[in-house]
Formats: C-alpha cells, structure tokens, sequence
C-alpha cells in the first residue's frame, strides 16, 4: 500500500490536500493501491471526505484507535442531548440545565449537530467539556481554575479511554503537553511527545505489509516521526514549495529540511520527491542523494486531454 501522509483534509481543502487527492487520481489510473493518512482530529471529516471523493480512502491517527459508530443522522443527537440535560434536581431551559438558578450544564451545537457539552461547578467555572463526533462522545477536556487545559481523554467504541493527553502549566497560561497514554494490545504505553505517537502509529500501519510506502506530504507533522520509527518502510518527503529560505537553489536549506541528508544516509527517509524535474535535480545536488524524483501535482483523464477550447475562450 501507498499511504499520503497529512495533517487533515479541511473544507477549505489547502492546495496540498488537493494535490494528495490528484495523485490518489494518478494512483488509481496506474492501478496502484493507495490511501491518505492523517494525523490530526478532524470533526470535519465525512464532509471534507463527501466534497474530496476521499471517503474510505482516509486514515485517522485517531480514528485508528477509536474505531467510534458514527451515526450519520443528525437527527440522532435530539434524544442524545435529552438523556444528557436530564440529570436529577436540575431544571432544563433550552439547551442548558440549572441547578439553583446556576447554569451547571451547557449543550452546544455546530450546523445542528451535537458538537460539545460544557460541566460548569458550583462557581461558574467549566471543569469538564465533552466533544461529540456524529452522534459519538469522542473525548473530553478537563480544566484547572485558570481555564487552563489539564488532560484530554479520547474514547473507544466502548466508551473505555483509549488515548490520554497530560498537559502541565506553562508560561503565558499556555498549557505544555507532557504525556501522552496509549491503552492498545492489553498494554498501556507512554509516549512522551506527538512524534513518538505518531512513530508507533506509523509503525502498526505498515507492520504487516512489507510493500509499505509513505509519502510525507506534511514535513512538520511526520518528517520527525520517519526519525523515530522502529520499522523501516520506503519513506520519501515531498517538497511543495522552495526547500531553501528564499527559493534560490543555492541558499541556505529551511531548518525544517537539514536533518534531511543525515536522514537519507541513516536510511530513516529513501527519497525526495519534487513537483519539476529542475528542482528534483537541485534537491539531488543539495542533499547529496541519487533517490531525488519529480512527481506530477494534477491529473487528467483521458477526456479531458482530448478536449479542445478554442483559443478566444480560454
């Protein structure tokens, strides 16, 4: 399998999800097995999936592990929100319920669907918020006195937790992630940042398919991760704009890219793929590296290469 790794598809697809979504096209026409990979969570996912033509072509870091029922119908979430506004001794007044005049729970909807559900205590402070993906609580956020995040916790099927972020005080009041906790094969494991995460989840995709390819479309989200893998798949990173500060070939190579050549030589990454074969030549000369390709960004079908415009219309 040939697996296109990303952040998430939006609904204002960005022009990399775009070309992921032109290459699938290539791959299909070859007849090469292929999918999308993505990292972060994405509630946007069935829509962006509908608008894409991506749909059953896309794995989710989290969806991996918490394989959730969706429920399709929006119509399941009136009752959902019901069962959860109706607690004991508390009085529901539209989408919140009260108890002694003080708003203790709050429901709040996104394009009338259930989105998140706020707890707040006895002082008016939010100490728990759930979040709900189609129909399915999918994690919950807990919060300290200053609003500041402490832990998230995402649910499986089952509604076990199945993944925990750990977040500890952080300048600025901005909360700095610790650890995360996996529960996965009867084991509860700890990684101590998003790439080792993302590592073990990279290395559970491929273990069992010794023709594994990843395509690293995202060099901020996975390019650390290829570093930390245990298994050694073919993995290539693709440049989709100048790979040196200011675009001119000879300049110094972005931060982002100088661990690249040690990479290819550590055999943590096999290749780089460009979108013109001048600059998979440059990146060939500037990272010392003969595994350099250049990999077209659009696709057309037959149809449309036989079309013909007239030239005053185009």
């Amino acid at each position: 399998m040939n697996y296109f790794i990303t952040s998430r598809e939006d609904i204002k697809t960005s022009a990399i999800e775009l070309a992921q979504v032109k290459r699938l096209q290539i791959f299909d026409y070859l007849h090469q097995p292929a999918k999308i990979v993505t990292m972060y969570y994405n509630f946007a996912h069935l829509d962006a999936e509908n608008k894409l033509g991506t749909s059953g072509r896309v794995i989710n870091l989290f969806q991996f592990y918490q394989r959730l029922p969706y429920h399709m119908d929006p119509n399941f979430d009136q009752p959902l929100i019901k069962q959860i506004l109706n607690v004991p001794g508390y009085q529901v007044k539209g989408n919140q319920a009260e108890r002694y005049g003080k708003v203790r729970i709050r429901v709040n909807q996104d394009n009338n669907r259930l989105y998140y559900v706020d707890y707040l205590d006895q002082y008016g402070f939010t100490d728990r918020r759930d979040y709900y993906d189609c129909g399915c609580k999918t994690y919950t956020e807990f919060f300290e006195d200053r609003a500041r995040l402490v832990c998230r916790q995402y649910y499986d099927q089952s509604g076990a937790v199945k993944i925990t972020y750990h977040y500890r005080g952080g300048q600025g009041n901005v909360p700095v992630l610790t650890l995360i906790q996996l529960v996965d094969q009867n084991r509860e494991l700890q990684f101590d940042n998003q790439d080792e995460f993302r590592a073990y989840f990279l290395d559970q995709l491929v273990a069992d398919d010794p023709d594994a390819l990843l395509i690293n479309d995202r060099s901020d989200v996975t390019l650390a991760a290829f570093r930390l893998m245990r298994t050694s798949p073919r993995r290539y990173q693709v440049f989709h704009s100048a790979f040196t500060q200011d675009g001119q070939s000879n300049s110094e190579i972005s931060p982002i890219y100088q661990p690249i050549s040690k990479m290819l030589i550590q055999g943590q990454l096999t290749g780089l793929i460009s979108s013109t074969k001048r600059e998979a030549m440059d990146a060939s000369r500037r990272f010392n590296t003969n595994m350099s390709f250049d990999l077209l960004v659009t696709f057309l079908d037959q149809g449309q290469l036989e079309k013909r415009i007239p030239d005053a219309q185009r």
